[in-house]
């Protein structure tokens, strides 16, 4: 998802729909390309962590 007037992106998987267990961290890695892309257009990636 990406917010234009702030130019952050969150990345998100809905587990609702995954067929088998999801391996987070392999997922953010096989994602590396899409933050590549997403850097290139000036977003930076959006952080979920709650304070």
């Amino acid at each position: 998802m990406f917010v234009k007037s702030v130019r952050v992106y969150i990345k998100a998987v809905d587990l609702r729909q995954a067929e088998h267990d999801v391996l987070l961290p392999l997922k953010w890695i096989t994602t590396l390309d899409l933050d590549r892309q997403a850097c290139e257009l000036g977003y930076i990636a959006g952080d979920l962590t709650p304070a």
